[in-house]
């Protein structure tokens, strides 16, 4: 019986493991450098969003950053929404913390066939919270872009 547990325990140690890159889902394995406008008044948006989700797709999977014409994916962004609202305050009735909501629309294309199929078209999300007694706007934004990159990358690397 000692044994039976030893095995058990010793196939639960060596066979748990993880990684900090999820298992590739799709048949693609490169990206081309994504295309981000941005239509809201809050300048430099589509600056931020273009850098956190370049850096989340380097993190967080296995797809390869490569020129479009050689890309199997292309991901074409258009920022539509930003908002920031007040989410809770003190006693005095000051602001005590702000979330950030940015919108987007999001399409990602197959570059490997012609007429570049269209694999995800649809609107995302990425909002954050900040306390402005510890953190200013900019961070702020950087946590909701961050989400949204994140939520980018979820769509670019699951199976369609």
């Amino acid at each position: 019986m000692k044994s039976i547990w030893n095995f058990i325990w010793a196939f639960i140690i060596i066979g748990c493991g993880y990684s900090l890159k999820p298992p590739i889902l799709s048949p693609y394995t490169s990206v081309a450098s994504p295309v981000i406008s941005n239509r809201t008044v809050k300048a430099g948006l589509e600056e931020i969003l273009f850098d956190e989700l370049v850096s989340c797709i380097k993190s967080e999977s296995n797809l390869k950053i490569v020129p479009e014409n050689k890309a199997q994916l292309i991901i074409e962004c258009q920022i539509t929404n930003y908002e920031r609202t007040a989410q809770t305050y003190t006693a005095d009735q000051e602001v005590y913390t702000y979330q950030i909501s940015i919108n987007a629309s999001v399409t990602i294309k197959d570059n490997t066939t012609e007429e570049s199929k269209v694999v995800y078209s649809g609107n995302l999300t990425g909002w954050a919270t900040y306390n402005v007694n510890q953190e200013t706007e900019d961070i702020g934004i950087r946590k909701a872009t961050k989400k949204l990159s994140q939520e980018i990358v979820k769509k670019v690397t699951v199976s369609w």
